[in-house]
């Protein structure tokens, strides 16, 4: 049975969340579009949004501090019109030397038109550490 489109942007979905626990940059980076766009939410934050050099950098930073990470979906929505998926989520992680660190988020993720790459990953952190 052939995939539908949007069920295809779901599983890119899930197989870039799952990328980040193996807490290397290349892994995450087989996801993105080659006009990629991350953002942290909400705007008031005024971060910077990221095309994927300086996001490489920003993961890199990330993922130097954990022992172990996982994005754990809770919930996924999908809007195939758009090709958007959203995931409430869980980041679940081991801190180096500073122990387990938990926090919520939702996460918007803009899906190509062929459902294979991100083109835009916009995280809003709950912060409930």
């Amino acid at each position: 049975m052939k995939e539908s489109s949007h069920s295809v942007c779901v599983s890119t979905a899930r197989a870039a969340l799952a990328s980040y626990s193996a807490l290397q940059v290349e892994a995450s980076s087989n996801y993105p579009d080659h006009n990629f766009t991350h953002k942290i939410l909400p705007s008031s934050l005024e971060m910077a949004s990221r095309d994927m050099e300086t996001f490489k950098t920003h993961a890199e930073r990330v993922t130097s501090v954990f022992e172990s990470f996982a994005m754990v979906p809770q919930s996924i929505f999908e809007d195939p019109v758009q090709n958007m998926v959203i995931v409430r989520g869980k980041m679940i992680g081991e801190l180096t030397d500073l122990g387990p660190w938990e926090n919520e988020c939702i996460i918007f993720m803009k899906i190509s038109d062929d459902g294979r790459k991100v083109k835009l990953l916009s995280i809003w952190n709950l912060w409930t550490v």
